[in-house]
């Protein structure tokens, strides 16, 4: 039976005078009791009986009794370890296993104390990897490991892996839950590279057999597709439209590209006609197609025709472009026949009304003036003194 405080109770009823002439057992006029009254019973309540390392339990006061003083132990590795007053007192361990939880009170009644166990559990372990910087544009997968359910933040969800992209520096945080309901953390910070700076200049046009130079720049190293390399500015001399790729690698191995397209125009199909002959002191004209505008050699300049009198076989080149400004040569031959040696022959003196032959020499066929004929020999009869010319 717990030691309490003695009341000690007297009734007194009417006509009756206390303590004169009264048996305290018996007597009617006066009854007397004993009673015990605030004795202190302890007991307390926690929010659960398990918990995890690091993780809060909370203990409330239930005890009976007033004029309480309280001595709370929470045990092992606990923190606060002790403490005073009804709380509720939150406290957290540090290590795991059993963990005995007492309280005593006491008031002027007496004397009582509680205690119970509770069960601390290991938090799981986790583990994170990853690339811990990517480019710009980049994915790159991260992973977490553990033996339980795994979730991880920034919208992904559960699932131990997973592709990220980020725009910006981002710390990815999995958490990691095991059948105790303890969990644990683990972090993984990406941050993200600027793409170097990358250009290829401008897009260009050139003819068929032309050269251009292509004009690149950036931060890092430069490499440029199609066989280039790392030339900056090199030359190049497609024979259809080609596009180069220019690379950027720099000290965060990143990459940006940049291309350049050279179109190709085909060159004019230039004619400059067959080749001729002419008879020295004769002209010919000689005449070009294919281009918009035209210009020959051997000082005749420019003009799609032109007349030439060459003294001997002459070739003429002309250069011909079109509406692209692309050019084209084609040339024609000239060559010279030379005139031939005709002699004429015949009588140089006769009777008035007597006719004579003319012959000529030197050439196929000949023509006389004088009305005298074609061919050779020719009569004629002139009335007067006359000049025969013949031309072969």
């Amino acid at each position: 039976m717990p030691v309490g405080e003695i009341l000690i109770r007297g009734e007194i009823h009417d006509g009756c005078s206390p303590g004169v002439g009264c048996n305290f057992g018996s007597d009617p006029c006066f009854k007397l009791g004993l009673e015990f009254s605030n004795v202190p019973s302890a007991n307390f309540t926690s929010n659960t009986d398990t918990t995890c390392l690091g993780e809060t339990m909370t203990f409330t006061d239930a005890s009976s009794g007033s004029g309480l003083t309280y001595s709370w132990d929470f045990g092992l590795d606990a923190t606060p370890l002790t403490a005073t007053g009804p709380g509720p007192h939150d406290v957290a361990y540090s290590t795991n296993g059993t963990k005995s939880v007492s309280l005593e009170i006491e008031n002027p009644s007496g004397i009582d104390n509680v205690d119970y166990t509770i069960e601390v559990s290991s938090n799981p372990s986790i583990n994170t990897s990853g690339s811990t910087a990517v480019c710009t544009g980049e994915s790159t997968v991260i992973e977490a490991f553990g033996t339980g359910s795994i979730a991880w933040d920034n919208g992904l969800g559960s699932g131990s892996s997973f592709t990220v992209s980020p725009s910006v520096e981002t710390d990815y945080q999995a958490t990691i839950t095991d059948a105790n309901g303890c969990s644990n953390t683990a972090s993984l910070t990406i941050s993200v590279n600027d793409l170097p700076t990358v250009d290829a200049g401008a897009n260009d046009t050139i003819c068929t057999g032309e050269t251009v130079e292509l004009f690149g720049s950036g931060s890092g190293t430069l490499q440029w597709s199609d066989g280039l390399g790392a030339v900056s500015n090199p030359e190049v001399s497609p024979t259809t439209e080609t596009t180069y790729t220019l690379t950027a690698i720099d000290g965060n191995s990143c990459e940006n590209q940049d291309q350049v397209t050279v179109f190709v125009n085909e060159l004019p199909v230039i004619d400059a006609g067959d080749n001729v002959f002419v008879c020295l002191g004769e002209s010919v004209e000689i005449s070009a197609e294919g281009g918009e505008t035209y210009d020959w050699d051997n000082g005749l300049g420019a003009g799609q025709s032109h007349n030439v009198s060459p003294t001997e076989l002459t070739v003429y080149v002309v250069t011909g472009i079109d509406q692209n400004q692309c050019e084209n040569t084609d040339e024609v031959e000239v060559d010279i026949h030379s005139l031939p040696l005709v002699t004429a022959s015949g009588t140089a003196t006769i009777c008035e009304g007597v006719a004579t032959m003319l012959s000529a020499d030197g050439a196929v066929t000949y023509s006389w003036d004088n009305n005298a004929g074609i061919g050779s020999p020719v009569s004629v009869s002139p009335t007067e003194t006359t000049i025969y010319t013949v031309t072969g």
